[in-house]
Protein backbone atom coordinates (compact mmCIF):
# COMPACT_ATOMS: atom_id res chain seq x y z
CA UNK A 1 0.00 0.00 0.00
CA UNK A 2 2.79 2.49 1.01
CA UNK A 3 4.51 1.69 -2.52
CA UNK A 4 1.07 2.48 -4.04
CA UNK A 5 0.26 5.64 -2.24
CA UNK A 6 3.70 7.03 -3.17
CA UNK A 7 3.43 6.45 -6.52
CA UNK A 8 0.29 7.94 -6.42
CA UNK A 9 1.74 11.51 -4.42
CA UNK A 10 4.72 11.14 -6.88
CA UNK A 11 2.79 12.04 -9.90
CA UNK A 12 -0.43 13.08 -8.86
CA UNK A 13 1.74 16.21 -6.59
CA UNK A 14 3.79 17.25 -9.14
CA UNK A 15 1.84 20.79 -9.43
CA UNK A 16 1.29 21.28 -5.80
CA UNK A 17 4.41 23.53 -6.26
CA UNK A 18 2.70 26.71 -7.42
CA UNK A 19 -1.11 25.52 -5.30
CA UNK A 20 -0.13 26.35 -2.09
CA UNK A 21 1.84 29.37 -2.66
CA UNK A 22 -1.13 30.93 -4.91
CA UNK A 23 -4.42 29.47 -3.77
CA UNK A 24 -4.13 27.01 -0.49
CA UNK A 25 -7.65 27.61 0.52
CA UNK A 26 -7.51 24.58 2.78
CA UNK A 27 -7.40 21.99 0.28
CA UNK A 28 -3.31 21.07 0.56
CA UNK A 29 -2.79 19.86 4.21
CA UNK A 30 0.24 21.59 5.62
CA UNK A 31 2.20 18.87 5.38
CA UNK A 32 2.60 18.63 2.22
CA UNK A 33 2.89 22.60 1.95
CA UNK A 34 5.84 22.01 3.99
CA UNK A 35 7.46 19.58 1.51
CA UNK A 36 6.08 21.66 -1.17
CA UNK A 37 8.61 24.59 -0.28
CA UNK A 38 11.30 21.96 0.25
CA UNK A 39 11.27 20.84 -3.11
CA UNK A 40 13.27 22.50 -6.16
CA UNK A 41 11.21 22.42 -9.95
CA UNK A 42 14.39 22.76 -11.74
CA UNK A 43 14.22 22.92 -14.72
CA UNK A 44 10.95 23.96 -14.52
CA UNK A 45 9.96 27.28 -14.15
CA UNK A 46 8.22 27.40 -11.11
CA UNK A 47 5.03 28.72 -12.69
CA UNK A 48 5.38 26.41 -15.63
CA UNK A 49 2.61 23.73 -14.34
CA UNK A 50 2.72 21.50 -16.89
CA UNK A 51 6.50 21.51 -16.86
CA UNK A 52 6.17 20.11 -13.39
CA UNK A 53 3.69 17.65 -13.48
CA UNK A 54 6.42 16.37 -15.68
CA UNK A 55 9.43 16.87 -13.66
CA UNK A 56 9.97 12.99 -12.73
CA UNK A 57 13.20 14.46 -9.68
CA UNK A 58 10.59 16.84 -8.60
CA UNK A 59 7.73 14.45 -8.19
CA UNK A 60 9.47 11.69 -7.23
CA UNK A 61 11.31 14.37 -3.85
CA UNK A 62 7.98 15.30 -3.50
CA UNK A 63 6.31 12.13 -3.47
CA UNK A 64 9.00 11.25 -1.03
CA UNK A 65 8.67 13.63 1.20
CA UNK A 66 4.84 13.63 1.26
CA UNK A 67 5.32 9.94 2.53
CA UNK A 68 7.33 10.71 4.72
CA UNK A 69 5.52 13.77 6.43
CA UNK A 70 1.91 13.26 5.89
CA UNK A 71 -0.74 10.97 7.50
CA UNK A 72 -2.10 8.35 4.21
CA UNK A 73 -5.48 10.72 4.08
CA UNK A 74 -3.38 13.92 4.01
CA UNK A 75 -1.12 12.79 1.16
CA UNK A 76 -4.33 11.61 -0.40
CA UNK A 77 -5.88 14.73 0.03
CA UNK A 78 -2.63 16.54 -1.29
CA UNK A 79 -2.50 13.85 -4.48
CA UNK A 80 -5.96 15.07 -5.13
CA UNK A 81 -5.24 18.28 -5.44
CA UNK A 82 -2.04 18.38 -7.46
CA UNK A 83 -3.59 16.12 -9.85
CA UNK A 84 -6.29 18.07 -10.20
CA UNK A 85 -4.27 21.23 -11.00
CA UNK A 86 -2.12 18.83 -13.63
CA UNK A 87 -5.33 18.18 -15.45
CA UNK A 88 -6.06 21.85 -15.48
CA UNK A 89 -2.90 22.23 -17.04
CA UNK A 90 -3.40 19.87 -19.59
CA UNK A 91 -1.84 16.93 -18.15
CA UNK A 92 -3.99 14.32 -17.15
CA UNK A 93 -1.73 11.68 -15.21
CA UNK A 94 -4.57 9.28 -14.98
CA UNK A 95 -3.71 8.61 -19.04
CA UNK A 96 -0.23 10.81 -19.57
CA UNK A 97 0.43 8.35 -22.68
CA UNK A 98 -2.61 9.84 -25.39
CA UNK A 99 -4.41 7.13 -26.88
CA UNK A 100 -4.44 5.31 -23.67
Amino acid sequence: MRFFLSIICAASLASAFTVPKRHNNGQVPACATECVAKADPTPCDPDDVACICLNNKYTQDLGDCVIKSCSEEDARAAAAVGKAACKKAGVDLDHPIPGN
